[in-house]
């Protein structure tokens, strides 16, 4: 047994333990790397979806000079022009992949390259851009097309009242079709000529009801003039 001086003496002789304590950088730094997964793009691309960042991109981009091209019909080529360039990159927020003119469809998504093999890539939004009387064409058209979102812009005379016949009868179109895609998501946007401060409205069909979805968005009146 060893008395107290001789405990004491052999205590001096043991080297204390040293605790490390890891600092917070080393912590980062010994950690395993994983990266924060991507952002899946959400699909079917909902007709609600679609006219939020649309009706916001169209706003940022208005000024005086792509006003004037909605006045005259000498001036359809260059408001198609910039519509479509308009569409173009608004694809790139929905994660797709943009084809103009593909299989006659104005502007197209898809969630990869419509290219190869057919069972690899999907129809994720057909879009029809119509300047003049035969956008209710544009719209059978679009009715034999089996996409995820199918989108009409088209430009009408508000006093007419032309759109408004045509979304009473848009149920019964639809109904009268042998052939239907589903999930059925269509958005119908029209730009309302005849006042001085006309504006764009949106409007989405389910396959059984139609829903105005403007809310307060005002495109003309306050993009930048």
């Amino acid at each position: 047994m060893l008395n107290a001086s001789g405990a004491g003496s052999l205590m001096r002789g043991v080297r204390p333990l040293r605790v490390v304590h890891q600092s917070e950088p080393e912590s980062r730094m010994n950690a395993p790397n994983i990266s924060a997964p991507a952002p899946q793009p959400n699909f079917p691309i909902m007709p609600e979806a679609f006219w939020a960042k649309f009706s916001t991109t169209l706003q940022q981009q208005w000024k005086p000079e792509v006003d004037g091209w909605w006045f005259g019909p000498n001036n359809r080529p260059q408001r198609t022009k910039f519509m479509t360039a308009v569409l173009t990159d608004l694809a790139r927020d929905f994660g797709c992949h943009c084809e103009c003119e593909y299989r006659k469809v104005d502007v197209s998504y898809f969630d990869r390259r419509a290219k190869g093999d057919w069972d690899k890539w999907s129809w994720e939004a057909a879009i029809e851009l119509e300047n003049a009387d035969s956008w209710k064409d544009e719209a059978s058209k679009l009715m034999e097309i089996n996409a995820g979102l199918k989108v009409l812009i088209a430009y009408v005379d508000k006093q007419k009242k032309e759109h408004e016949k045509f979304l009473e009868q848009l149920l019964a179109i639809y109904r009268s079709r042998k052939y239907v895609t589903k999930p059925c998501n269509w958005l119908f946007i029209f730009g309302l000529f005849g006042e001085l401060d006309w504006d764009f409205i949106a409007i989405k069909f389910d396959g059984m009801t139609t829903t105005e979805i403007t809310g307060n968005v005002r495109i003309r009146t306050a993009g930048t003039h």
